[in-house]
């Protein structure tokens, strides 16, 4: 949520700026957000056309560009039933793995680095309210070696 949050805020704040006058309530309402999300999983943030923020985690994969959000999601490792694997989830549910490295920092960082064992994986995080993410837990045996499923997390 916080993604597609920022995103859609990115895209108000630039209709609304103008060479005299910036949304500031808007503008703090983004940094409270990246402030979250932030604790989630470490981001940088780099300026964008106008007023627009880029969001990038791990070691530089975009989360934002301007008023586009990318999901992260999980799914099952296609060479170790016992893994999950993290990536990006198309709105389709296509899935895209990436590499273990890229999540440092935060508590998805944090819970992959801790979890990603044959006894427990990540398998989820999801959204109460559209803001606050929850993060799940559960055995990896839970999903069995065929499933394809790919769960969304940060939308």
């Amino acid at each position: 949520a916080y993604a597609k949050q920022i995103a859609d805020i990115n895209l108000t704040i630039a209709g609304l700026t103008t060479s005299t006058a910036e949304p500031n309530d808007l503008l703090d309402k983004r940094d409270q957000m990246l402030t979250e999300l932030n604790k989630l999983v470490k981001v940088t943030v780099t300026p964008a056309d106008n007023n627009m923020l880029n969001v990038q985690f791990g070691t530089g994969q975009p989360l934002v560009v301007a008023n586009k959000a990318f999901q992260l999601g999980t799914s099952n490792s296609p060479t170790d039933a016992s893994r999950v694997t993290l990536g990006y989830v198309t709105d389709g549910g296509a899935f895209t793995a990436l590499p273990d490295q890229v999540f440092t920092g935060g508590q998805l960082g944090g819970l992959h680095t801790s979890t990603n064992t044959p006894a427990s994986a990540m398998v989820g995080i999801s959204g109460d309210d559209g803001q606050r993410l929850t993060v799940v837990t559960a055995s990896a045996r839970t999903f069995g070696p065929n499933s394809t499923t790919a769960t969304k997390l940060l939308p």
